[in-house]
């Protein structure tokens, strides 16, 4: 399966929470490095950002139908 399966849908901010978070994991991991390894994001400063943005998600995303 891929990193992008939800099993059983759920609401959508739900969703598009964990879709980020799983985003973030993999960016934030060895796989998140250029081909130097010198990581694309500084986990630091996208732990802080994501904990204040994480909030938002519902007002940003397209409403139903």
């Amino acid at each position: 399966r891929s990193w992008l399966y939800i099993a059983g849908g759920g609401p959508r901010e739900e969703n598009t929470v964990l879709l980020l978070e799983r985003l973030f994991a993999e960016l934030m991991s060895s796989k998140g490095s250029d081909s130097l390894g010198v990581p694309l994001l500084d986990r630091e400063r996208m732990e802080h950002i994501w904990s204040v943005q994480k909030k938002h998600v519902k007002c940003i995303q397209d409403t139903k139908g």
